[in-house]
């Protein structure tokens, strides 16, 4: 009689377990079928384990696997002996046959994430690593596991153009519009800190049309870009829309989609996107937009220091000495 490996109220005895890995052996010696002796050889191998004798657990999976090929369940879980135990010179090579034998999409995905893994941690082979992924990603299924794998070995290699494919990948299939535009936006700095792709900065100025939690965020960037292009009339275009984003988060705080945004949307911070936004525009000799721009900045922070320098200066390089002077005459 079989032991029963199904849960019980009370786990088998060692005596039980040696009975009943004596009584297959036995049953095993009448057995010509590989496929059927594979099976017998599993459970053998199944109970030694359970017994913590994890020699003979090895050695009874490695025959069952040996005997039918095409056999998963020994082979996986003689994986995950070798796994626990740290045996990694022959690892390699049941992982490869699991590849092999793997049918079903899912199956190979779980096979292909694994020889990855072991590929970049135990033979530090990125490369074999990054076709074991980009295999289980050809599946078509668990495609998050998939995505989060090669996210990791392209941080590891510092691929990023794999990060931005992954990425991009991962925001198409989103549902979550908030999430979407996360990962769209870590995709966009990945591009600008390493490629020059046109299309990168038409994803950030949707960001920063949007009002999403990266519209900000997408701002700043595009700002960096302008100042690096020297593009004066954008970047006074991006400092007084950011400025706008900043008040309208102090008028109406309930309308915040940005929780990074909503603890730094104070009057000090707003009245500082407005002057840079007015010295922008200075700068340009456009002096009405830059009054215009001052204006905003003084009715949030009212009689300020940093607003009334900020206009004495403005005025005096457009040659508005009585603007100036009706100003000192104000403060005074």
């Amino acid at each position: 009689m079989r032991l029963s490996l199904h849960p019980s109220s009370r786990p088998p005895s060692p005596t039980e377990v040696i009975e009943a890995v004596r009584a297959l052996r036995s049953e095993l010696d009448s057995l010509q079928d590989d496929e059927e002796r594979a099976l017998l050889l599993n459970e053998i191998g199944v109970l030694s384990e359970l017994h913590r004798d994890d020699h003979a657990a090895a050695r009874d999976l490695l025959s069952a696997v040996n005997a039918a090929t095409a056999l998963r369940e020994p082979l996986e879980r003689l994986i995950a002996l070798v796994e626990r135990r740290h045996s990694y010179q022959n690892l390699g090579k049941l992982l490869d046959r699991l590849g092999r034998v793997a049918s079903s999409p899912e199956d190979v995905v779980r096979a292909q994430l694994a020889r990855g893994d072991f590929l970049s941690d135990h033979r530090n082979d990125d490369d074999e690593a990054l076709q074991a992924y980009e295999i289980a990603e050809r599946a078509g299924c668990e495609l998050t596991a998939v995505w989060l794998s090669l996210e990791w070995l392209a941080a590891k290699t510092n691929n990023t153009e794999l990060r931005e494919r992954v990425l991009e990948a991962r925001a198409a299939r989103t549902n979550d519009p908030a999430y979407r535009s996360l990962l769209k936006l870590r995709a966009a700095q990945t591009s600008l800190a390493h490629l020059d792709d046109p299309t990168t900065l038409q994803t950030l100025s949707e960001l920063a049309s949007s009002s999403g939690p990266t519209r900000d965020r997408a701002l700043s960037l595009l700002e960096d870009e302008a100042a690096k292009a020297g593009d004066d009339d954008r970047l006074a275009e991006l400092h007084e829309a950011r400025a706008l984003v900043y008040t309208q988060a102090l008028e109406q705080p309930s309308e915040i989609n940005d929780h990074a945004l909503a603890p730094q949307a104070t009057s000090a911070v707003a009245t500082e996107l407005w002057l840079r936004a007015a010295r922008t525009r200075s700068a340009r000799g456009e002096v009405d937009r830059a009054s215009a721009n001052l204006a905003r900045a003084e009715r949030l922070m009212g009689s300020n220091p940093a607003v009334f320098h900020a206009l004495v200066d403005i005025q005096s390089a457009a040659g508005n000495g009585m603007v100036v002077a009706q100003a000192v005459t104000r403060v005074l």
